[in-house]
């Protein structure tokens, strides 16, 4: 008789096993079949930035399918690819650049950045070039590991071979997007490189709060060649100062400061020469006050014909801004007028005597004028004046005067503020008047001067205004940038033009060739990039817009006010 255990013998559960093997694999091959796609798709990707610098593809450009592979997308137009189903280059990138991140490949997040960076020989204001542009930042943005950010660092720091627009797009997307754990890579790359990667990192760091970065911008401003990013060097020094001084920091980077800052005075221009007068003055140490003479005494010099032809202007503009700077340094009110020889006898009689002020003020308006507009300082010396007058201006609004509570219309807000700003500005400041409803209007192509002639004519002007219309914020905004004339002019840096724009509105813009608020954004920050333009915007009502427009301030060092 055969005998049986009453229990089974353990024997390996083979079944189970093997559906578990061919899991595993399955899921390996589905991985690396998503991470094959992922890197199919980054080179379609670059393939595509290629063609469109190129002129070779527009975002509505048709995608033909039926000639085999094409030559930017590959096989990824295949019935079960990536790319099934779209006909135009737009709906391609749409489909394709939330696939870019996700694995963290860095032939993804390459492929993110070399989409930031294009368009760099299109026209400032094209509004492909900002669309493109904004959607790759704004995919670019929304990573949130260290990975990839380790990986846009090493483009940063020119560890990877690229492009300078690439890593100047890499640079920004660093600045925006990181704390104080990348301020070393963005330090870095203001040591070399283009003139455009340098700009992104002085940029960069102005907005940063990370105050080991003062050194290095210190160091950078004594040998930066170029009169933008030194201009923006001498203001993140300054912004970095008076952070160091709010949070109690050692002062020690101050002289340093102060001497980088008399070094470079002089050398790029009279807008940086500006910006250097206000370090100086907020962070004085004895040196400052000769330093402030010598630039009044150079500012009275003749120029020649070139420079009188190219800088009608600018001599006085920064005479004024340091002659302003030694009366407030030495408290003295004598000399009355930027006369150097006069403050050159001053100072050789009351050197020993006077006592420098050992602390910068605590603000950042140091070099305001008397106006304001809706609160706002005015420190430009030629300022442009956009005022929207689309047809929802004309609801009304409730204000407090002398007459007591009442409600009076949007626009004629706007009108008292514009009138009463423009009435206390400095008599050496020039201003434009915009207004932009369907279409934008330019009342004054010359700027003119704050005097009772220009008054009478600006309140003649802002009683015929009328609110009606839809709101295109696009076509103010070119109208802005064709005032400000053309950044690629090689004395343009040098040359007065519009440096501060005041931007009031009471919506979202609803109409004309750009409504995207990530566009409008790309825009002007692409096209601001060179001009420095100091961006301060009111909203007013309740209305949408306001997210639009403190934004647009914030990326253009300027105030935003919503009343």
């Amino acid at each position: 008789m055969e005998h049986r255990p009453l229990v089974d013998p353990i024997r390996p559960p083979v079944v189970p096993i093997l559906c578990w093997l061919l899991a595993v694999v399955s899921t390996a091959e589905t991985t690396r079949g998503q991470r094959t796609d992922a890197v199919s798709c980054a080179e379609a990707v670059k393939r595509f930035a290629d063609a469109f610098d190129a002129s070779k593809a527009s975002l509505d450009g048709r995608i033909d399918a039926s000639r085999g592979p094409h030559p930017i997308y590959g096989d990824l137009l295949g019935s079960d690819r990536a790319l099934a189903g779209v006909d135009t280059h737009r709906a391609a990138l749409l489909r394709l650049l939330p696939m870019l991140g996700g694995h963290g490949q860095p032939s993804g997040l390459c492929a993110l950045v070399r989409l930031a960076a294009v368009g760099n020989e299109r026209p400032l204001l094209d509004r492909e070039t900002a669309e493109v542009r904004a959607r790759a930042r704004r995919f670019a943005l929304g990573w949130n590991e260290v990975r990839h950010w380790s990986h846009v660092a090493l483009l940063v720091e020119g560890e990877q071979d690229c492009a300078p627009a690439v890593r100047a797009a890499a640079t920004e997307l660093l600045g925006r997007a990181t704390g104080a754990e990348y301020a070393s890579s963005l330090t870095r790359a203001l040591g070399g490189g283009s003139d455009e990667v340098r700009l992104a990192a002085a940029e960069a760091l102005r907005r940063s709060s990370d105050l080991t970065s003062l050194g290095p911008m210190v160091r950078a401003l004594r040998v930066e060649p170029h009169p933008i990013t030194a201009r923006v060097l001498a203001e993140a020094c300054d912004a970095g100062l008076l952070r160091a001084v709010r949070d109690h920091e050692d002062r020690l980077a101050r002289p340093a400061a102060v001497r980088a800052a008399m070094h470079a005075l002089g050398r790029h221009g009279w807008r940086c020469d500006f910006a250097l007068v206000e370090l100086l003055e907020g962070h004085p140490v004895p040196e400052v006050v000769p330093t402030l003479i010598r630039v009044l005494e150079h500012c009275q010099m003749e120029g020649d014909d070139l420079e009188k032809a190219l800088n009608e202007r600018a001599r006085e503009i920064l005479a004024r801004r340091a002659h302003l700077a030694l009366r407030r340094l030495t408290g003295a009110l004598e000399p009355a007028e930027p006369d150097a020889l006069a403050w050159r006898r001053f100072w050789e009689a009351e050197q020993h005597r006077l006592v420098l002020p050992d602390c910068p003020a605590l603000s950042d308006d140091r070099a305001a004028t008397r106006g304001g507009f809706f609160g706002i300082p005015v420190a430009g010396r030629e300022i442009a004046f956009v005022i929207d007058i689309s047809g929802s201006m004309g609801e009304t609004t409730q204000v407090q005067d002398r007459d007591g509570e009442h409600r009076i219309s949007r626009l004629e807000l706007a009108r008292r503020e514009m009138l009463r700003a423009v009435q206390t500005l400095d008599p050496t400041a020039r201003y434009h008047l915009f207004t932009f409803a369907g279409q934008a209007l330019v009342w004054n192509h010359v700027p003119v001067p704050p005097n009772a002639e220009s008054h009478r004519q600006l309140a003649n002007c802002l009683a015929h205004i009328e609110a009606n219309d839809s709101t295109d914020l696009h076509a103010a905004i070119a109208a802005i940038f064709e005032a400000a004339g053309d950044p690629q002019d090689p004395e343009a840096a040098k040359a007065p033009r519009i440096d501060e724009v005041f931007l009031l509105s009471d919506g979202e813009p609803s109409t004309g060739e750009v409504t995207d608020p990530e566009v409008l954004l790309e825009l002007v920050e692409r096209a601001n990039a060179m001009r420095g333009i100091r961006f301060h915007c009111v909203h007013l009502g309740g209305g949408g817009g306001a997210a639009l427009l403190g934004e647009l301030a914030r990326r253009n060092d300027g105030v935003f006010v919503q009343r």
